[in-house]
């Protein structure tokens, strides 16, 4: 069953959207599904979503920290957190 969902678009510069489809490529996931997981722990990083919420996403978040080990660091990833 497909979930129901709206769908948005937004601009990305090109650096930003090149490091994310490298990733999400390492990591075996869509476009798609890369951007929700990464908005799902953003929210749960600044606590926007409640423990509750979050541990409805256990999976996904373990999902999340096994990719995190498959990624080697990369220096470029931090200049968008800074």
């Amino acid at each position: 069953m497909k979930e129901k969902g709206v769908r948005r678009s937004l601009w990305l510069n090109s650096q930003l959207d090149e490091l994310i489809e490298e990733t999400r490529k390492k990591i075996g996931m869509s476009r798609s599904a890369f951007l929700k997981n990464a908005t799902m722990r953003y929210l749960e990083n600044i606590s926007v979503i409640t423990i509750k919420a979050a541990s409805q996403t256990a999976e996904k978040k373990e999902q999340n920290q096994q990719a995190d080990q498959t990624i080697p660091n990369n220096p470029r990833r931090l200049e968008f957190y800074e």
